[in-house]
């Protein structure tokens, strides 16, 4: 969808920002720009609808020289999401997201009809529509400025740090619906982020830039962190690469071992549990852990228990491990969809697993 032929940036006074880069963004993907300060990744974005312009080399869209575009007709093809939203302070949510579809002269009810459509699709009821940006907290301008991106339906989306000014929760959870709606929409995505744990959730691909936009790597996140291609990308990951290389590793492919367990009804003999021993219910729900040594008897919902939080399908490796670190029994507790057991995972399970690798 987007290719980016020896493309370099120099300013007046002779500053380099981006140096002959190569870039190939496929159609329907997210692809994250990361990178330290100064090393052209948001050049890099901008060059791609020209609000800046390349000094030399080629891109395209579609196939398409952008250069040989009017400026303002390929902005108005392209979605562009900032940090903190940049929304119209004086205009109401509904006609910020308006704002392009009215510049194309789309029709008002239809425009207003879609926008409402967009904005319960990013988690902004329809009674939110008539407030002022000031109105809404940071989370909820973020997927204002998602929704006005959308709104004359793009096949590109640029975004250049758009979660990077709101608390660590609320963006949390702006990736998780940001990945949902890509699911839906399908839209190719260039995203900039200083942040490697937000690319490698993010990205189908990731391009670790260097200095002058220099790419040392561009490959899956599972990829990347597995074979990080030279010393600056490794040092970039940072050294808990391994960790985040769970993150990526469904938790359906860790080994789970049964349970060491007992049922609501049963006896315990006298002298107490010899191990933290779990409970559950005759339709086999954990209920909580029971320690060593405890008072011997009949189990019953009554009983001393260290509660339990089990890990449920669609979770990963990473969080399989908090999991373990944070269980009395250094034991997390595995659930299927309807929260019945499955077995119990403990670190021996993670020694010697084979890392995910390939594209995501």
């Amino acid at each position: 969808m987007i290719a980016l032929e020896a493309v370099s940036k120099v300013y007046p006074d002779r500053t380099v920002a981006v140096e002959s880069l190569d870039l190939v963004v496929e159609s329907a993907t997210v692809t994250v720009l990361v990178g330290p300060s100064g090393c052209g990744k948001t050049t890099t974005l901008r060059m791609i609808n020209r609000m800046i312009e390349p000094s030399s080399g080629r891109i395209t869209i579609d196939g398409k020289d952008i250069a040989t575009q009017p400026a303002a007709q390929l902005r108005r093809g392209i979605g562009y999401v900032i940090q903190s939203a940049g929304l119209f302070p004086h205009w109401r949510v509904i006609d910020n997201v308006c704002a392009v579809p009215d510049l194309l002269g789309q029709d008002r009810k239809t425009s207003r009809a879609r926008a409402l459509e967009l904005l319960e699709l990013v988690g902004i009821g329809s009674e939110m529509a008539k407030r002022y940006p000031a109105q809404l907290s940071g989370g909820q301008q973020q997927r204002v400025g998602v929704a006005r991106a959308l709104a004359a339906d793009p096949p590109v989306l640029l975004m250049d740090e758009p979660f990077g000014a709101v608390d660590p929760l609320v963006r949390t959870q702006l990736q998780h619906d940001f990945l949902e709606l890509q699911r839906q929409l399908r839209k190719t995505v260039v995203f900039v982020t200083h942040d490697i744990d937000e690319a490698i959730i993010l990205a189908n691909k990731v391009a670790v830039f260097g200095e002058h936009g220099h790419l040392h790597q561009y490959a899956s996140p599972a990829d990347l962190l597995a074979q990080p291609a030279d010393e600056f990308v490794n040092r970039f990951l940072g050294g808990d690469r391994q960790l985040r290389l769970l993150s990526l590793l469904p938790v359906d492919q860790i080994p789970i071992a049964p349970a060491t367990e007992i049922k609501l009804g049963d006896t315990i003999d006298a002298g107490g549990p010899v191990q933290w021993t779990l409970v559950i219910s005759p339709e086999r729900r954990p209920l909580g852990w029971l320690a060593p040594g405890g008072a011997a008897g009949v189990v019953s919902e009554s009983s001393t228990m260290v509660p339990v939080t089990p890990v449920g399908p669609g979770s990963n490796g990473r969080s399989l491990l908090d999991a373990v670190l944070a269980s009395p029994a250094a034991t997390a507790v595995r659930v299927d969809h309807e929260g019945l057991l499955l077995g119990v995972v403990t670190m021996e399970n993670f020694v010697g697993h084979p890392a995910p690798t390939g594209p995501r």
